[in-house]
């Protein structure tokens, strides 16, 4: 399920977001064409102004000026004074006949108005529009004719600007920008596939501890009603034993109407439907009640329970008094079970860097630290207990739930010469 959501979110991640790249790529394309575009025409602009002046102010005109002027700027001219030609053929090569390349452009000048053979009627320059021109092997050039009038009559200019490397280098600037739309588009997808993978990881794991939890819950389940179904079984063959049925059956109830409550209990809290009193709470009378009401049980399995609290009062615990006292159980309850006989537990209150820390304290086996992180999953038992039909692994994740709705804090860590201890912190108000 979740290999296919994540390869639905990571396509549809990649693709939007590709689109979007595409587009923003496509539109600089559309704008450093341009750009280009505008920059050689702005250069043979110039070009166009510089040697019109020349011819307009100059009588004489220098064909070395001329050959200097068209290499450097991969120019061809064609000057005439008053129709008549100049003996400068140029220098300048280029893959189309010159000659061609300017009846072309005499043309082109003509359909706009501009007859360089032709006498102006009016004292004053007239430039037709830039052309651009395609030459035999489809290279571009950029061209514009002039008239210009001088003291001695006019003289007239066709003027061209080879752009030899235009087509390659726009071919070459696209191919440059679909590499970077690609290496764009796998550069996303690896992010959205890191960023889709990160976002499911927890959903992930809820799913993972529900599907536990959902299987364990169903493993607590079965293992009381199947002795209810064996007992019940019992009763009809053997009457005269039934009273020991009866209580079979009664005890698994019980057990599994504490596993549906503890179930129900949680539920309830992964809801938020879980309201918390808010009161002061007498943390010396919480630890001395809890005390008091475990004693007898722990006589009884043959444990030593002591407490141990400061001369000094505790300050007041602000917290639902019921739960916190359903916390120090579970974890009483949770020593209890793991403390060989004749060990003791502590159950400690003390003040340390203005929190309250309240301590359950036991002699048992310890929890080895890879263990540490998962005692307060629900469902989750050490291997000691497995067997253990008093405990299903969902104490210590209600005490985690209870403690934590209160503000307050949950950890345990190895006792000095064995065993471990759960403390219990809050911040003092």
């Amino acid at each position: 399920m979740f290999k296919s959501l994540r390869n639905k979110l990571v396509i549809l991640y990649s693709m939007s977001t590709g689109f979007i790249l595409i587009i923003v790529i496509i539109v600089l394309l559309v704008y450093t064409e341009k750009e280009i575009a505008e920059k050689r025409l702005a250069t043979f602009h110039n070009n166009v102004s510089t040697i019109t002046n020349k011819l307009q102010f100059e009588n004489t005109i220098n064909h070395s000026w001329l050959s200097q002027l068209e290499k450097k700027n991969n120019l061809l001219m064609h000057i005439e004074d008053n129709g008549i030609p100049l003996t400068y053929k140029g220098v300048l090569l280029t893959p189309t006949n010159r000659n061609q390349l300017m009846q072309q452009l005499t043309t082109l000048a003509f359909e706009n108005g501009i007859d360089i053979k032709k006498n102006p009627i009016f004292y004053q320059t007239t430039k037709s529009n830039i052309f651009t021109i395609k030459g035999a092997k489809d290279e571009i050039y950029y061209g514009c004719a002039v008239i210009i009038p001088t003291d001695s009559g006019w003289r007239s200019l066709l003027l061209l600007q080879f752009l030899p490397n235009y087509s390659s280098v726009i071919f070459k600037q696209r191919i440059l920008f679909c590499l970077l739309a690609f290496a764009g588009i796998i550069a996303l997808f690896l992010v959205s596939l890191s960023f889709v993978s990160r976002i499911l990881k927890p959903l992930e794991e809820s799913n993972r501890r529900q599907t536990r939890f959902i299987a364990a819950a169903s493993h607590e389940l079965r293992s009381p009603l199947s002795v209810i179904h064996a007992n019940n079984a019992a009763i009809t063959d053997a009457s005269q034993n039934s009273q020991k049925f009866i209580n079979g059956i009664d005890k698994e109830c019980k057990r599994m109407s504490r596993l549906i409550d503890d179930m129900l209990l949680l539920a309830s809290i992964d809801a938020k439907s879980w309201h918390m009193k808010k009161e002061p709470v007498e943390t010396d009378t919480l630890l001395l009640e809890t005390y008091e009401m475990f004693l007898p049980l722990f006589r009884q399995n043959e444990r030593t329970l002591t407490i141990e609290l400061p001369e000094r009062e505790l300050p007041v615990l602000y917290g639902d008094k019921e739960r916190l006292q359903q916390v120090l159980a579970i974890l009483l309850d949770n020593a209890l079970s793991y403390t060989p006989i004749h060990k003791r537990i502590i159950l400690r209150g003390f003040i340390s860097n203005n929190h309250i820390n309240l301590e359950v304290e036991d002699q048992g086996l310890g929890i080895d630290d890879q263990e540490k992180k998962l005692i307060f999953d629900r469902f989750y038992r050490v291997d000691q207990s497995r067997n253990d039909k008093k405990h299903f692994g969902l104490g210590l994740s209600i005490a985690k739930e209870l403690v934590q709705l209160q503000g307050g804090k949950i950890s345990v860590r190895d006792t000095v010469g064995g065993g471990a201890t759960f403390v219990v912190r809050f911040r003092i108000i």
